[in-house]
Parts: structure tokens; sequence; C-alpha cells
């Protein structure tokens, strides 16, 4: 539409509101086009907002060393470039893109569902006092969490877009000790990033270690 704006036909093709799919996990834009942009810068200078609602809906308070680590498999992935990420999802398609990786010696929040889970499973998995996952038996912990299904949809009630994936915590054998599934809260997302300056509770060196690591891939 002229003055609005120009038309990207891959961008609409795309776009979850134009055409909500199941799309494969390895389908990746072909350019770093202005959207996937505005997704790294997102992920960059939010870093420490997703981070804060990532631990509050997996119930894992993420160390800054696994953080590191997913940060670097979602470059190596290429996560920005899924032809499913948006600006709305930047923070569950991180972790989703993140792939597979050990909570072995991870903190829970103590309101997890997972830390009954994994208590109850029988495995050699426990969670001590402190909520800290650890070995029952004093051998190699196995125990991964990753993220799979991501699922978008319309809304029966209203049209709106539904999206969600599913988290998946196993051993080593693939036993599944916990799964659930967890549904993009949008609103609260920008909700955080809106919260101005002298309000904000801001963790900074989570969002120096993005910098760090992605932001030479701006142009």
């Amino acid at each position: 539409m002229p003055d609005l704006a120009e038309l990207d036909p891959e961008e609409r093709d795309n776009c979850p509101y134009f055409k909500p799919r199941p799309r494969e996990k390895s389908a990746r834009r072909k350019v770093l086009g202005p959207v996937p942009r505005k997704i790294l810068e997102t992920l960059i200078e939010q870093f420490d907002r997703v981070v804060y609602l990532l631990r509050k809906q997996t119930g894992i308070n993420f160390s800054a060393n696994l953080l590191r680590k997913m940060l670097e498999t979602y470059r190596a992935e290429k996560g920005y470039l899924y032809t499913g990420a948006t600006l709305l999802n930047v923070p569950w398609i991180f972790i989703y893109m993140s792939d597979s990786h050990s909570i072995a010696g991870q903190y829970l929040r103590r309101d997890s569902e997972l830390i009954e889970a994994i208590r109850e499973h029988g495995s050699p998995a426990w969670v001590n006092d402190k909520g800290q996952t650890v070995s029952r038996n004093k051998e190699f912990l196995s125990l991964d969490v990753c993220f799979i299904h991501h699922r978008e949809s319309k809304d029966r009630d209203d049209g709106g877009l539904v999206e969600s994936m599913k988290m998946v915590v196993s051993t080593d054998s693939d036993h599944r000790v916990y799964q659930k599934v967890i549904r993009f809260d949008y609103q609260e997302f920008q909700r955080l990033i809106q919260i101005p300056d002298e309000k904000a509770h801001r963790q900074m060196d989570l969002v120096e270690m993005a910098q760090d690591l992605l932001k030479d891939l701006l142009p």
C-alpha cells in the first residue's frame, strides 16, 4: 500500500497472522532483512527481560554459564533467521533455537512443578533443599531440557494468534521426567520492555553477555 509499507513477499508468507501453520525447525529466511535484524536487536537489548520471562515460565533459574551456551547455540543455529521468529515471540524462539542443554547443577524456582516431578520420577536426579538439581547417588547425572513442537493457531474465541511450544526434561535414556506446554505471553513481554528506565530493575550483565556474543551479527 502506498506510503504504508513496502511489499516483502518472504516476510508476508512467514507472518503467522497471514498463514498460521506447523513449521520445520530447520526453515530459515534467505537474508538478514529488517525483521531478523530487529529480532537480534531486541534479543540483545532486552536479554535480561527475556531471561526473566523464561525463568518464570520454565521454573529453571538458568545460570550465566548455561545462558552463554544457549546464546552460542542460538547464534550457530541462526535462530534469528528461523521463519517462525517474529518481534512478538523473541524470548520463546531464543530458547526454542537453543536446542538441548543439561540442567544438572542448575537451581530451580521454589514454586516450580519440575521439583516434584524430578523427586517423584525415581531417576538418579534429585533436587536438594537449596533447589539445586543433583545426583541422588553421587554418580554422573544426565538431565536435559529441550523445547520442541512450536505451534501457531488462531484463538477460537477472538481470532487472535496463539503460539506455544513443548518443554521436555529427560534423562540420558530418553525417559521423560517432565513436560509441559508453554504458551507465548506477548503482553507480558511487551509490558516488561516498556517499563521506564527509572523504574526498571535491569541485569545489565546479561545484556552485556548478549552484546558480546551477538552484536557483531548486525550490519
